[in-house]
């Protein structure tokens, strides 16, 4: 009897999941870019992630970098001041955020499948992506909250334990950046800074690009992020990331014992 109630419920399971299966088409564009499409046509909706590589390799002393640049991204480019870059998003109907983790900054791009929509947006994530405008002021507000952000971790002693556990597995491997944010290092972040982070790594032989929604492949290639023309043809030099340090006896004993978790940051818009 349970076999005969099992059988068609696992029929029903496998008929499920072949109706629901994601099916992914990957192609590598003339310039070099790998994009991962997955449609899904339910939803007038397309969202696009470009990663680009690299994000750990900054100086030791500059460990907020990756971080600084791609909060700023959004906040104002050559054409648009922040406030009437928001106006545009907001009329368009797209967003346009970025983050830096340990290994890659990640553009993420919302915009809704309508054909003007889209277009627009696209041309918008080409002034944020390849010609973005670090402004003083926004640099200066930027520091202030990562300031404060830091200094309430700093009293909280899960975040504590968490740095410590952190530096302790990486050492000086760039896994690490996050524990070695200071006053100092946020302090030293110059314009010149983001820029030349910028130029170096947000370069089209150093991104791949997913992309999940209401379009086809065939609209796909048409409508291929337009800012790739404005970016460098090569990715920045090939650095190798030094090795964790060798973890002593006494510490993995004591590590055991010890909820690692990451730690606490102050966030990209």
């Amino acid at each position: 009897m349970k076999i005969r109630v099992l059988i068609p419920a696992f029929a029903a399971c496998l008929a499920f999941t072949a109706a629901h299966a994601v099916e992914f088409q990957r192609w590598k564009t003339a310039d070099g870019v790998t994009i991962t499409l997955v449609e899904r046509h339910e939803l007038p909706i397309v969202n696009m992630q470009i990663t680009f590589k690299g994000a750990g390799q900054i100086a030791e002393h500059k460990p907020d970098l990756a971080a600084f640049t791609a909060t700023m991204l959004p906040s104002g480019t050559e054409k648009y001041g922040e406030e009437a870059l928001r106006d545009e998003s907001n009329r368009i109907g797209v967003t346009v955020s970025a983050a830096a983790g340990p290994e890659n900054t990640t553009i993420s791009f919302a915009s809704l499948s309508r054909r003007q929509n889209l277009s627009d947006g696209l041309k918008l994530a080409n002034q944020i992506i390849a010609h973005p405008k670090f402004d003083p002021a926004v640099l200066n507000r930027t520091k202030e909250q990562a300031l404060t952000s830091l200094k309430q971790s700093l009293s909280d002693p899960g975040f504590l334990a968490g740095r410590a556990v952190t530096l302790l597995n990486y050492g000086s491997h760039p896994y690490a950046n996050s524990a070695r944010s200071s006053e100092e290092s946020i302090n030293s972040i110059t314009l010149e800074d983001l820029s030349q982070f910028h130029r170096s790594h947000y370069a089209k032989n150093n991104a791949y690009v997913a992309i999940v929604g209401d379009i086809d492949r065939r609209q796909a290639e048409k409508r291929r992020p337009p800012y790739w023309k404005a970016c460098p043809r090569k990715p920045p030099p090939a650095t190798k990331s030094p090795k964790s340090p060798t973890t002593p006896a006494a510490a993995k004993t004591s590590r055991s014992t010890v909820k690692s978790r990451p730690p606490s940051s102050w966030g990209c818009r």
